[in-house]
């Protein structure tokens, strides 16, 4: 049976109420800056793929050399790199997760991988 009193009815609860809530009783939660989150995800990033460098081939190898290898090491560090590109681009974090993803797939193809170095990590960037 629906009850014709409207009055002692409670309104459903949406989360417009619960955000009202969470300001009464200090539940909210924190927000994250753009540019802190984004410092994470390129240091992160950054550990990772030097992780990847170290663990590739140290020497060019003339019979496996791609557009991608320089022939010498740039002097800058891929942490150094990272934050650069970030910093000159409007990349975001979503960005930085889909380099990682895209450089693992290049390393692990089955066809021709190109083995992740310091000889072409700058490019391949």
């Amino acid at each position: 049976k629906i009850s014709s009193n409207m009055e002692d009815r409670e309104p459903p609860e949406d989360d417009e109420h619960k955000a009202d809530e969470r300001k009464n009783t200090g539940d909210e939660p924190t927000e994250v800056d753009d540019s802190v989150l984004m410092n994470i995800y390129v240091q992160v990033l950054s550990n990772i793929l030097a992780q990847m460098v170290e663990q590739g081939p140290t020497d060019l190898d003339a019979n496996n050399l791609t557009v991608f290898d320089a022939h010498s090491i740039p002097g800058i560090t891929i942490g150094n790199y990272l934050v650069r590109l970030a910093g000159y681009s409007r990349i975001s974090s979503r960005n930085v997760v889909m380099a990682l993803s895209f450089l693992d797939r290049i390393a692990n193809n089955t066809e021709r991988p190109i083995p992740i170095s310091g000889h072409n990590i700058h490019r391949l960037l």
